[in-house]
Parts: C-alpha cells; structure tokens; sequence
C-alpha cells in the first residue's frame, strides 16, 4: 500500500516491540488523508498498516505527552486549527506481582511480600495491604498470591 503527499514521517519503535515502525500522516491534498503507522516486523520487507485517523496532518510531532513512557502524535494541517493529538494507549506493564521491582514476576516476590506482610501487621502499616482497606489481613496476603500468580502466568515476565 503507498501512501502520498506527505510532508514528515518518523521511523521510531511507537509500539515499543523491540521493531522499527514508520508514523506518517498525508496532508489535505490526498484523498485518503490518513494519519497512519506502518508496523514493522524487523526485517525491514514487512509492515501492517494501522489507520488512526482520516484527518490529515501537514506536519506531525512525536513526544510523550501522556507522560506514560510512550510516543504519541501531534499534528495540524497547514490551513489551520485543530490541533489534533493522538494519545498512544499502549501503556507501560504494571506487574503488580513484582515485589522486588526486579522486572520480572518470581518466587522472591512472595518471600518478599510475605515478609512485608508479617512486618505490616507487627507495626500496624498498611504497607501489605493489597485491598485499601486501610488494615493488613490475610485477605491481603490471598489477594497478593493471586495476582502473583496471574503476573507470573501472564505478559509479565519470569525467572
């Protein structure tokens, strides 16, 4: 697929898979008008095309304006207002399971939330306390092994 009459692209990895994409929008003059990322799949012969937008773009930006550690899009075309931002809601994984904060989900983090969770009720802190209910309780401790268990099964990573 072409795409045309675009004025500025960025090759970036906006999908933080480890692969370069290409952002582009095609300015008012194409008839398609789109705003647009071509995924790469890191051999450089094969992109899917995601459509964001039939608006258009003179001029697009990449920056996180979100403030989420990812890219988004800013653009406006030449004849004017809107501005338009196209906020990237691919948003960073929260491992909720890695106590440790080590970036992956394993048997450490229990022990290390277990010792927490005995240090939380000896002080009365609400460190451990998993539910917000203001109070550690073994609830706390049943909550915490489940969504252990669902990071350690899941998108978040093992050692």
């Amino acid at each position: 697929t072409s795409i045309d009459y675009v004025h500025a692209f960025h090759v970036v990895d906006i999908n933080r898979d480890g692969k370069l994409d290409i952002v582009f929008a095609e300015m008012a003059q194409s008839t398609r008008k789109r705003v647009g990322i071509y995924a790469g799949d890191g051999t450089g012969g094969s992109w899917t095309l995601q459509v964001i937008a039939t608006t258009g773009s003179h001029n697009i930006r990449l920056g996180d304006l979100g403030r989420d550690g990812d890219l988004d899009i800013l653009g406006v075309n030449w004849q004017g207002p809107p501005v338009e931002i196209w906020i990237n809601r691919l948003d960073p994984v929260v491992c909720h399971g890695d106590w440790d904060q080590s970036g992956s989900v394993d048997t450490s983090d229990v022990a290390i939330y277990v010792v927490a969770w005995l240090d939380s009720i000896s002080a009365g802190s609400d460190e451990a306390d998993m539910d917000g209910d203001g109070d550690v309780t073994p609830s706390d401790l049943a909550i915490f092994i489940g969504i252990w268990h669902d990071d350690l099964a899941g998108q978040c990573g093992s050692s």
